[in-house]
């Protein structure tokens, strides 16, 4: 949980054999696999605003959106990679 409570989206659960907390385990492992999933979503949304803001920048010479959109990418990416 710790890991999962730093953005490690990637932790899994795993039991021990003789352990009956299996559904916990599935539990666990599909929460993460959804968290890393819509993560990458993010990650996505976020490169696409910013494809659109260079094209808005490039027209007016402005950056600051641009860049803070690829900082949020980047912040992001490190989760789940």
């Amino acid at each position: 949980l710790g890991e999962v409570r730093r953005g490690r989206y990637d932790a899994r659960l795993r039991l021990r054999k003789g352990d009956h907390l299996f559904e916990l385990e599935e539990a666990f492992n599909a929460m993460t696999d959804s968290l890393r999933g819509r993560t990458w979503d993010e990650i996505e949304s976020l490169a696409r605003l910013c494809r659109e803001a260079e094209e808005i920048a490039d027209a007016t010479g402005g950056r600051r959106l641009a860049d803070e959109l690829r900082r949020l990418a980047d912040e992001k990416r490190k989760l789940v990679e």
